[in-house]
């Protein structure tokens, strides 16, 4: 069963997706967006409450990386270590383990702030930041 995608996930995922300037970060494929070809990937599923808005939890890659992945999830976490480190590896694997709940006013500053975020990658991808 998926889990509902809420605003803050929208919002994380196209912030990803900027940061990310619409390429696979493991084959290299690039998009033009809006594309659903293209995807927020989480190396730590969004079921897990601690990491499921964490930016260095998750990635930009192609449908077909995506699916890679999801099926071999010790070498996506080989490729996250290379990318991140083990230590920011770690330290998602922890607060992935460990209960996280936001309150509403909590998730209302994050959706403000996240907005500006997303303006502003956007911003920088469309003057040429890729």
């Amino acid at each position: 069963m998926s889990l509902k995608r809420d605003k803050l996930d929208c919002l994380t995922s196209d912030i990803v997706r900027y940061r990310d300037n619409w390429f696979c970060q493991k084959c290299g494929k690039s998009f033009l967006p809006p594309h659903a070809g293209y995807h927020c990937s989480h190396f730590k599923s969004r079921a897990h409450k601690g990491t499921r808005y964490d930016f260095k939890n998750c990635d930009g890659l192609c449908w077909n990386c995506h699916k890679y992945f999801a099926a071999h999830i010790d070498e996506y976490r080989d490729w996250k270590v290379n990318r991140i480190g083990q230590s920011n590896v770690e330290l998602l694997e922890y607060k992935a383990r460990h209960p996280f709940k936001l309150s509403r006013g909590e998730r209302h500053i994050m959706i403000m702030l996240y907005s500006d975020i997303l303006v502003k990658e956007k911003v920088r991808f469309n003057a040429g930041g890729r």
